[in-house]
């Protein structure tokens, strides 16, 4: 490979890196806000619920309700 298509190489992974902790983000926001919406209201207990947590591979979506 020459030098120059390398270095180009180098500036997309850097531009990845740097970009896909906000894309894990927005679609972590994603998922929540459809969890929500459709999750089955009785007491809104389930539905309020719904949290975006910190993993060590990225966001997770969750619920802490027992029987969610």
């Amino acid at each position: 490979m020459s030098a120059g298509f390398e270095a180009a190489l180098d500036r997309v992974a850097g531009s990845i890196a740097r970009l896909a902790p906000e894309a894990a983000d927005r679609a972590a926001a994603t998922v929540l806000d459809a969890a929500v919406a459709l999750t089955p209201v009785r007491t809104g207990r389930l539905r309020d619920g719904w949290r975006i947590a910190a993993g060590g591979d990225g966001p997770r979506v969750v619920n802490a309700v027992p029987y969610a």
